[in-house]
């Protein structure tokens, strides 16, 4: 229990940091705080669907080769810090993608298909 409160308080502390140098040196208002924070919530959400898919993906693969090869894997080859890093990776690649400026195109209309554009 020790730990955890040393590592809140490390975490607290530079976001206290964190928080002093943006408004300071980086002329950041405190009022976009909330949108950045909300921002962090849909990029965590996207990672705990990177990770739920990555496992359900990770396990289906996992009792195929079982049942194919007829090899014993370990579903806990999938207990491991980098599945939860790499999700994370892939949730910010994700969100940066979604937000690319100039990523919109115009939208397909029904019974629209695009071919009497090439002509």
């Amino acid at each position: 229990m020790r730990s955890t409160s040393f590592i809140l308080t490390v975490v607290t502390a530079t976001s206290l940091g964190a928080y002093h140098l943006a408004i300071r040196r980086f002329g950041l208002a405190p009022s976009s705080l909330q949108t950045a924070t909300l921002r962090m919530a849909e990029i965590l959400g996207t990672a705990l669907l990177f990770v739920t898919v990555n496992l359900a993906v990770g396990v289906a693969t996992i009792l195929a080769l079982r049942a194919a090869a007829g090899w014993f894997l370990s579903v806990y080859l999938l207990n491991d810090l980098s599945l939860l890093v790499l999700s994370g990776l892939q949730a910010l690649l994700f969100d940066s993608w979604r937000r690319t400026p100039g990523r919109d195109r115009a939208p397909v209309t029904r019974g629209h298909s695009g071919a009497d554009d090439l002509g």
